[in-house]
């Protein structure tokens, strides 16, 4: 179908003309500006290759950036944002043939409106959290436009959205977040840090699209500042990664009138649940149901699929999935049936609500029990008023082989002693034998920790 293009889907926001289509600091463009930087970005890709072609984008804004990422899908070439980092390996393994950067004097070219979907619409690189080089994820222009179809409809999203955006752009969260707000013939404002929420937030802005890792940091250090401008917050919308249930709860409460929702997704399933935080309370730990046309399932280690309650890995089916990787065998590894292998350890409750409990590579054998981090990490969550992450590492004593650390983010009054009070129920695998503090976890460009990093760390405090 024609409309499946996402640009297509755009051009009627394009005609509001003076209308604040993008807010970066003090530079504001407007539909009729972002329209322009889409025809000259365009006039360029048109001149410069051939049709299905993947042209890089090094703009030097997020504004520009997300016009060229358009202008891409105006001409039915593939898009593909390269990062500083790895920059030199995202150009060779994605085969870009052109770089974008500003929008250049290129005259508009002979192309028409009704230019067809050509797949992949993007090619988004993996954050490569594990040390290995980052894999490229082919998105179809459906998988976008379903998704934000999706979500602007259940969060009743109409054109007066004003959204704060906290993501890197080069993340198809972010792009899916812009396409959402732009859909609509809404506002996208680009947050270049924590002090620029507030300002947008006092001055008008209604959303707020951000990752866990920032809404952590901004309730845990600025919760005051947070509910003198959550009032006024209509819509918000928290990525996916861990997010404590703590913080899902006071959220609720500094956000008294937005629609909040959390969805688990990740580049290779877009967005495959949705909850609503506040019509489901009760349902708050988890990470919502598969939206239409998505399904999930739970496996053992030999292909089983399990009953609701019993945990296992994640597999996703349907229409959240990617088309694939740009390395066609690293796909096939991963797919099983036509379900995808996640990597993620979750069960489904009894009513088909998806519980997430970590990565599986995350898993740590201590002296022979199977710990998945996440469940210590969400066992302590309430002791500390600060991020925790719980790893594993070799005993300094020599008495086992590996033991649990409670990693802190920052100065903290809580002891080892307090940690072994709270869990004093617990298997004596599950408590941990250390508690380090440090300044700052290292961190991937959306807020992820990096365990093995933490891990090396960590190693040389105990």
């Amino acid at each position: 179908m024609q409309s499946e293009n996402l640009f297509n889907q755009l051009a009627g926001s394009l005609e509001r003309g003076d209308k604040p289509a993008l807010t970066e600091g003090a530079r504001v463009t407007s539909y009729a500006d972002l329209a322009s930087m889409i025809d000259r970005f365009a006039g360029e890709i048109l001149t410069k290759t051939e049709s299905g072609a993947v042209v890089g984008i090094q703009a030097p804004s997020r504004s520009e950036t997300l016009a060229a990422l358009y202008a891409c899908f105006r001409t039915g070439r593939t898009a593909v944002c390269v990062p500083a980092r790895n920059g030199d390996f995202v150009i060779q393994d994605a085969g870009a043939t052109l770089i974008l950067t500003e929008p250049s004097d290129f005259s508009r070219a002979d192309f028409s409106s009704e230019t067809p979907p050509r797949d992949p619409a993007v090619i988004v690189y993996t954050s490569g959290s594990t040390g290995k080089r980052p894999k490229g994820v082919l998105v179809s222009h459906r998988g976008i436009g379903d998704a934000v179809q999706f979500m602007n409809r259940t969060m009743k999203v109409d054109d007066t959205i004003s959204q704060v955006l906290v993501a890197p752009i080069d993340h198809l969260y972010a792009i899916g977040r812009c396409h959402a707000a732009l859909r609509a013939g809404g506002t996208v404002h680009f947050a270049p840090g924590i002090g620029a929420i507030f300002d947008l937030l006092q001055q008008g802005a209604n959303a707020l699209a951000i990752v866990p890792s920032v809404l952590a940091t901004l309730i845990k250090d600025h919760e005051a500042q947070l509910r003198a401008v959550g009032q006024g917050v209509r819509w918000a919308e928290v990525g996916s990664m861990r997010f404590d249930i703590e913080y899902r709860r006071r959220m609720l409460e500094i956000f008294p009138n937005a629609r909040i929702f959390r969805q688990y997704g990740l580049s290779e399933a877009m967005r495959a649940t949705f909850l609503n935080l506040r019509e489901e309370p009760d349902k708050i730990h988890t990470e919502g149901r598969p939206r239409p046309g998505v399904k999930i399932e739970i496996l053992d280690g030999d292909g089983q699929v399990l009953p609701a309650g019993q945990k296992g890995e994640i597999w996703v089916s349907g229409e959240a999935l990617a088309l694939g990787y740009t390395d066609d065998a690293l796909w096939q590894a991963r797919i099983r049936d036509g379900r995808y292998h996640t990597g993620d350890l979750g069960l489904l409750d009894e009513d088909g609500y998806l519980v997430f409990l970590g990565r599986s590579d995350d898993i740590v054998n201590v002296n022979g029990n199977l710990v998945h981090p996440a469940e210590v990490e969400a066992d302590l969550a309430g002791l500390f008023a600060q991020p925790i992450c719980v790893v594993g590492v070799a005993d300094p004593r020599g008495v086992r082989d590996t033991v649990l650390v409670v990693c802190v983010e920052g100065a903290t009054p809580v002891r080892k002693k307090d940690v072994a009070a709270h869990m004093a129920g617990a298997a004596r695998h599950l408590v941990p034998e250390y508690l380090v503090s440090l300044q700052a976890f290292p961190r991937t460009a959306t807020g992820k920790i990096r365990r093995p990093d933490l891990a090396r760390d960590v190693t040389k405090l105990i």
